[in-house]
C-alpha cells in the first residue's frame, strides 16, 4: 500500500513489526527509486505511545500528516468458539481497533481541511463469520467507530471511510493458524471473478463524476468483494 501511495506522487511513512525489517528495507528501496521520501518506523501499534510517536515524527520528519492509512491487522483463525483464547482475543482487539483509536486521536489534531482517514475493514465485519470469529468482531467494531466519528471529523472537513475487501491475497492469510492450503489456493473462487484481488488491483477515478462520488463519502464502508454489493 505504501508503495503504491507512492506511485501517486505522495511520501509515505510506514509502520512495521521489528521483524518485518527486510520486508519495509525492500519497500523502502522500491519508493526511494520513484523520488518519493519514506519514513520507516518500526515498532508494535498496540503501545499508545509507539501509536502517538509514528505521528510525531511522520509530522516531523514528512512536513505533516494528510491521509492516515489503518490497516495493521492480527487475524487468528479457529473454528471452534472453545478454541478462543483470551490471549488472543487481547490480541486481535488491540491490534485492529485500540491501534486504530490511538492513531486517529494522535493524528487528528494535526490533520486539516481536506484531509482523510481510511480504515481497513473486512467482508467478515458486514456478516458473520464462523472461522475468524475474533477478527470479524474487531472488523466491526473499526466500521462502528468509524461511522461513530465520521460525523464529528466531517465538521472540520475531514473524511473517515472505510474499505472492506473480500478475500484478498495479502499477509494475513497465509499466515492464519488454521487456513488450509486447500482454502488458500481457491480463495476468491466463490466470487464472480473466480479469484481473489491482491492489494494493488486498485485504479484511479477515471471521470470527474466518479471523483466527485469519492469526495462525498462519508463513513462509509466500501465493499470490495468481487461481488455487487451496496456499500454500507
Amino acid at each position: 500500500m505504501a508503495l503504491l501511495y507512492a506511485r501517486e506522487g505522495a511520501d509515505v511513512a510506514i509502520v512495521y513489526l521489528p521483524e518485518e525489517e527486510s520486508d519495509a528495507k525492500k519497500i523502502k528501496g522500491e519508493i526511494d527509486s520513484l523520488g518519493r521520501r519514506v519514513l520507516l518506523l518500526p515498532g508494535d501499534l498496540r503501545d499508545p505511545d509507539f501509536c502517538g510517536e509514528t505521528v510525531r515524527r511522520t509530522v516531523e520528519e514528512l512536513g505533516g500528516l494528510n491521509i492516515l492509512v489503518s490497516n495493521a491487522a492480527y487475524l487468528n483463525s479457529q473454528t471452534e468458539p472453545e478454541q478462543l483464547t483470551s490471549e488472543d482475543f487481547d490480541r486481535v482487539f488491540k491490534t485492529n481497533v485500540y491501534a486504530y483509536f490511538h492513531l486517529v486521536t494522535a493524528a487528528v489534531p494535526d490533520m486539516s481541511q481536506g484531509n482523510g482517514i481510511i480504515a481497513t475493514a473486512s467482508e467478515e465485519a458486514l456478516d458473520e463469520s464462523d472461522l475468524v470469529m475474533d477478527y470479524a468482531a474487531s472488523k466491526a467494531a473499526v466500521v462502528v467507530f468509524t461511522k461513530s466519528i465520521a460525523p464529528h471529523l466531517v465538521k472540520r472537513a475531514i473524511r473517515a471511510n472505510v474499505v472492506g475487501p473480500g478475500p484478498t491475497w495479502s499477509a494475513p492469510n497465509p499466515a492464519g493458524q488454521r487456513f488450509t492450503d486447500d482454502y488458500l489456493t481457491n480463495l476468491g473462487a466463490q466470487t464472480p471473478l473466480g479469484q481473489g484481488p491482491s492489494p494493488k488491483r486498485s485504479r484511479r477515478p477515471t471521470s470527474t463524476t466518479s471523483a466527485t462520488r469519492s469526495s462525498y463519502t462519508i463513513g462509509v464502508t466500501i465493499a470490495a468483494t468481487g461481488e455487487y454489493t451496496d456499500s454500507r
